[in-house]
């Protein structure tokens, strides 16, 4: 699964939404090829990626997604709904790294 996104990331250098909603068995590794389709967008002056949706993608963890939140500054949107494995500073970073957030969907986590 996680090739097929990467496949997917190359081949769609012009992709500005990038919906996986519900991919149950994405991992961290997904993540790598989205980051680097982000860099190459914004090193090309290619519009970039704005909107994606991992909500139910409850492999992914904390580190994998604070990993590629540099990478982010041009998302909009973000849907993590369902990533039980991420942390309130995750939150943070993301608020951080993506200054153009508009809506963004986020887990309830466990207090």
């Amino acid at each position: 699964m996680d090739m097929d996104v990467s496949d997917v990331c190359k081949k769609g250098q012009n992709l500005q939404e990038l919906n996986l909603r519900a991919c149950r068995r994405l991992t961290d590794g997904c993540l790598k090829p989205i980051g680097a389709l982000l860099r190459n967008q914004h090193k090309k002056g290619i519009p970039p990626l704005t909107s994606l949706d991992l909500g139910g993608c409850g492999r992914l963890t904390a580190d994998g997604v604070a990993a590629i939140l540099p990478s982010c500054s041009s998302l909009t949107r973000l849907d993590l709904r369902g990533c039980k494995q991420l942390t309130p500073h995750t939150e943070t970073l993301i608020h951080k790294y993506c200054p153009q957030m508009q809506d963004l969907v986020f887990p309830k986590l466990d207090p």
